[in-house]
């Protein structure tokens, strides 16, 4: 997230020889245009410079606080420090962190000794309140640093600087001080939640620098996702105490997305507490859409005056918050990976309560008993022709982050409900704008008993999306050796027994009627 931050200024700029015909030596001008009114602004010079036939220009630092500086950063010698400059031509950033690093060097006391013989700081100045520019005369050839050291009564923890510029100048110049856009920040309680569950936002931006202006317009533009219900719940503070002298609108847009606009009226009267903190609060819940787009955003911006000459208005970067909610995919199979259908599911919260869903599987709410609970079934797609698609599906949507556990209350036709329960936990990671960049779907089963019942977990959409397959195990004894093969072989056995008895009850009788006659 980005720092807030006031509207303070560095410009670092070359100041070069100017044509001899036109100027002389040590009577260069340096005039500041731009939002210098009210402020304090001074010069600090970083290298000495002399031209010759004015294309071939030699820096050094003899007698100047930079010597002291670059060598306490490792530089060697100053052709290394002018390597480095020149690299950061199209990189301010590196430049003004630079800058301000130089500026510390030259204010902190305990560089004192090293400064006592070196020159710094060449002059400063206050500008009045009315005044739109200032200058810096009498400068000699050289690299420069004007640095705005204007107090902040109600930001004394840090200042923060603009981009800093680098510049080649053959004559006396005009350059426009470049101030820091006003820089506006939001942050969200959570990062995923639940459909239904309320996400509290926090808006913090600060009472910007007014020198100059006679009415100052200020406004925050927010805009929630379609997944995203505002609660009507906005609270404004400044300084820690609560402001109420704001218009608040909001408008559902074609789109489905929310407009919500702060206007501070009167604002004007915030001149005094320049600095001060801004801080807007509100909550938004998520609805059922939520479960569908799956990442939810919110981003703000302000709108504000930059000139007060023309009314001019400038506009902040957008911050944008990211709310997630995450989908998962049962199928329901057997060990031959077929689909079934007929199976029956609850879903049980990290908090002990049940899931409810709608009809098409989104998360609405949590009960307490399990007999209040959503029965998911496992069932396909009848298509126009009766054909069926997608058999032995679940899908369930709208869920945040944390550990779930899905209870089998009743099997498919012929297949045995297990006596265990499925156990999942989904873990997300961000990155440091809070974008969600990879997620586990992890399975933890609860017992060796439910090893090897949930298979082909996969990561579906990006990351906010989980299928799984759930197997079931058919009905019936495992064969054993008193089973269908073992009763064949007994049946076979009674039968010829019977048989083999038959044969010696004829054979008897025919022996007893032969008796008979030979007597």
């Amino acid at each position: 997230m980005k720092k807030i931050i006031s509207i303070l200024t560095i410009v670092l700029l070359a100041i070069i020889a100017v044509c001899p015909l036109s100027f002389a030596a040590n009577n260069l001008t340096l005039t500041v245009t731009g939002d210098v009114a009210g402020r304090t602004l001074s010069v600090y010079k970083l290298f000495n410079l002399t031209v010759e036939d004015n294309d071939n220009y030699h820096y050094s630092w003899d007698g100047l606080a930079s010597e002291g500086f670059f060598t306490s950063k490792g530089y060697a010698n100053i052709y290394q420090v002018l390597e480095e400059l020149r690299n950061y031509e199209n990189d301010s950033t590196s430049l003004t962190n630079l800058a301000l690093e130089y500026y510390n060097f030259c204010t902190d006391p305990a560089n004192s000794a090293i400064l006592a013989s070196k020159t710094s700081r060449i002059d400063a100045k206050t500008v009045g309140e009315d005044e739109r520019y200032v200058e810096f005369t009498g400068l000699d050839e050289g690299y420069y640093l004007v640095y705005d050291e204007t107090e902040n009564p109600n930001n004394t923890v840090s200042k923060a600087r603009s981009a800093a510029i680098l510049s080649s100048l053959i004559q006396s110049e005009e350059v426009k001080i470049k101030t820091d856009d006003i820089h506006i920040e939001k942050e969200a309680d959570v990062a995923t939640a639940n459909v239904g569950e309320n996400v509290n936002f926090t808006i913090t931006t600060e009472v910007p620098r007014m020198i100059g202006y006679d009415k100052y317009e200020f406004n925050v533009e927010d805009t929630m996702s379609k997944g995203l219900d505002f609660n009507d719940d906005i609270e404004i503070t400044i300084g820690g105490k609560t402001y109420t002298n704001a218009t608040i609108s909001t408008t559902k847009n074609a789109n489905g997305t929310t407009s919500l606009e702060i206007k501070f009226n009167d604002f004007i009267s915030q001149k005094d507490n320049a600095g001060a903190e801004i801080k807007i609060t509100y909550s938004a819940k998520l609805n059922s859409d939520a479960a569908i787009k799956k990442d939810n955003t919110n981003q703000v911006k302000l709108i504000y005056s930059n000139d007060p000459k023309t009314d001019g208005k400038g506009e902040s970067t957008p911050d944008i918050v990211h709310v997630y909610s995450f989908t998962f995919d049962i199928t329901k199979k057997n060990s031959k990976a077929e689909t079934l259908n007929g199976a029956k599911f609850i879903l049980k919260l990290s908090n002990g309560k049940y899931a409810t869903f709608d009809e098409n599987g989104k998360f609405t709410g949590e009960v307490e008993n399990k007999e209040d609970a959503t029965v998911l079934t496992s069932s396909g797609t009848k298509e126009k022709d009766g054909a069926e698609v997608d058999a032995g599906k679940i899908q369930i949507s709208g869920l945040k982050e944390g550990t779930y556990t899905l209870i089998e209350t009743k099997a498919p036709e012929g297949y045995n409900t297990p006596n265990f329960e499925f156990v999942f936990k989904i873990t997300p990671r961000f990155n440091d704008d809070g974008i969600l960049e990879d997620a586990d779907f992890e399975y933890l089963p609860m017992s060796n008993s439910a090893n090897g019942y949930v298979t082909g977990v996969q990561t579906k959409d990006g990351v906010a999306e989980f299928s799984i397959d759930i197997l079931n195990a058919q009905k019936g004894l495992l064969p054993s050796t008193g089973g269908m093969g073992t009763t064949l072989f007994t049946t076979a056995g009674i039968v010829l027994m019977i048989s083999a008895l038959g044969v010696l009850v004829i054979k008897m009788k025919k022996n007893k009627s032969v008796y008979s006659k030979e007597n």
